[in-house]
C-alpha cells in the first residue's frame, strides 16, 4: 500500500522501509521420541483400534490433520503401497501421490478392505482418550514435524522430503530447520516401529482398499 502511494507521489517516503526486520527464531519441531511415538500406537490398538489408520498416516507419511480428515480408503492402495491426496482434499490443491514406508503397509494392512472416511466418528474423543491412558503429550502438528525430522534424517534429501509432505517450502531453509533434530540410527528405529500384533477388535478384510 505504502509503495502503491509513493510511486504516486501521494506520500514523500515509505514509512515500512524505515521499521527493523523481525528476527525469526528457528524453533525446533515439537516431535515424539521412538519411545513416545511406539506406546501412542500401542496403547491405540487396545484403546480405539479404529484410529491406527490416521495415527500411522501422520506419523509415517507426514500427511497434514485436515487432509486426514477429508481422507477416504478408497485413496489408500495397499496392493501398490500407494495413498493418493486428490487435488481437491490437498492444502495448495496439487495432487501427490505418497508411496508408503513399509511400516506404515503394516499398521494399515488389517483394514484393507475398509470403505468410507478414514477417521472415525467422535475422533477427537478417541485421540484424546488415547493420549490419557499412554500418558503422553503430543505437540502440535507432532505428526507431520515427526514425519519430516525423521525422514530427512534418513534420507538427508530435503527436496524429496519437500516433495512428500506437499510442501512448497525453500530445501535451505528446510534443511536449517530440520537438520541434526534427530540422528539417522533414531530413524531408523522411527521408520521400523511396527504393530506387535493385529490391532485388537479389528476384522481383517477380504479385498483390497
Amino acid at each position: 500500500m505504502f509503495s502503491y502511494a509513493l510511486q504516486r507521489g501521494m506520500i514523500k517516503t515509505n514509512p515500512i522501509k524505515l521499521t527493523a526486520s523481525p528476527r525469526i527464531v528457528n524453533n525446533t519441531p515439537g516431535i515424539l521420541s521412538v519411545g513416545d511415538l511406539t506406546t501412542l500406537l500401542n496403547t491405540a490398538s487396545t484403546v480405539a483400534p479404529d484410529m491406527i489408520p490416521a495415527i500411522a498416516i501422520g506419523f509415517f507419511a507426514g500427511v497434514r490433520e485436515a487432509e486426514i480428515r477429508r481422507m477416504d480408503w478408497k485413496e489408500i492402495n495397499l496392493q501398490h503401497g500407494e495413498i493418493e491426496i486428490p487435488a481437491s482434499k490437498a492444502k495448495g490443491a496439487a495432487r501427490r501421490i505418497i508411496t508408503m514406508q513399509p511400516n506404515l503397509a503394516d499398521w494399515l494392512r488389517p483394514y484393507s478392505g475398509k470403505t468410507g472416511p478414514v477417521l472415525p466418528a467422535n475422533a477427537r474423543k478417541k485421540i484424546d482418550a488415547v493420549k490419557e491412558t499412554a500418558e503422553v503429550t503430543v505437540p502440535r502438528n507432532a505428526a507431520r514435524h515427526s514425519f519430516a525430522s525423521y525422514r530427512f534424517a534418513a534420507t538427508s534429501n530435503a527436496p524429496l522430503v519437500i516433495s512428500e509432505l506437499g510442501h512448497m517450502g525453500n530445501p535451505v531453509v528446510f534443511e536449517r530447520h530440520y537438520r541434526a533434530v534427530v540422528r539417522k540410527p533414531e530413524a531408523e528405529r522411527y521408520f521400523d516401529i511396527k504393530p506387535e500384533a493385529e490391532a485388537g477388535n479389528v476384522v481383517s478384510f477380504a479385498g483390497q482398499a
